[in-house]
């Protein structure tokens, strides 16, 4: 068999797509575009996976990802949000080594403290995660964070005039919809999304988040090993 499995940034040519016999993407956007599809979504160990938090009044956020391109709308984004409301915070991504890397933190005005460069995610939430608010991200981060416990937002790739929050907080109500577009903000039907973060920051002035913003035991067996197991089996396993 002949077949692909794309991250979302590789275009198939017309040409490619008629010789292979499957085509994995990452997220299921894709699906209206390439025939013989099937998702591999990310996954956690739920068995794993425990409360890592509690509550202290924490006054410090954390955001982790990848220091791209298409990810400066996301960094910026979560800088202001820290600044207007007041939050310390800190940025894990990629040391950076591009001219243009170095410019755009440059242009973000940070502190020494405040960019922490590269993380394991899992482990570091494991280790770190009392010391943050919340953690900030999309993707892998904002399953791994919210499976151990801790407040968790996922980033906005919109712009202000379809989508004025940069963030919007996991909760109950909108996990569904967030989980089925593997926690990215871009082109999911964004007008079924409620805008939270005000919300969040109130509960936290008050001394307290409400639990629907707790969801490690909704995420128990939602993305499971065996779940990515079986995308592959039905891919590459000839039946008996």
């Amino acid at each position: 068999m002949l077949g692909a499995q794309i991250h979302n940034l590789f275009a198939l040519t017309k040409e490619l797509k008629q010789q292979f016999e499957y085509c994995h993407y990452i997220v299921s956007s894709q699906l209206a575009f390439v025939p013989k599809t099937k998702v591999i979504r990310n996954w956690i160990d739920a068995s794993k996976s425990n409360s890592f938090w509690s509550y202290k009044n924490q006054k410090k956020a954390l955001l982790i990802s990848r220091l791209s391109k298409d990810k400066r709308i996301h960094i910026s984004r979560f800088v202001d949000f820290c600044r207007r409301h007041g939050l310390d915070f800190h940025i894990a991504s990629d040391w950076p080594r591009l001219p243009w890397q170095r410019r755009f933190l440059s242009s973000l005005e940070l502190n020494d403290a405040e960019f922490i460069g590269p993380v394991s995610s899992n482990s570091y939430l494991r280790h770190s995660a009392g010391q943050y608010l919340f953690i900030a991200g999309i993707g892998q981060v904002p399953l791994e964070a919210a499976s151990l416990g801790i407040p968790t937002a996922v980033m906005s790739s919109k712009s202000e005039k379809e989508f004025q929050d940069p963030l919007v907080f996991l909760e109950k109500d909108n996990l569904p919809l967030l989980e089925q577009w593997n926690f990215v903000i871009n082109q999911c039907p964004i007008h079924t999304l409620t805008p939270n973060a005000q919300r969040f920051m109130q509960n936290q002035t008050t001394g307290a988040i409400r639990e629907e913003f707790f969801l490690e035991d909704e995420l128990k067996n939602l993305r499971t090993p065996n779940d990515l197991i079986e995308v592959y089996e039905r891919c590459y396993m000839k039946p008996s």
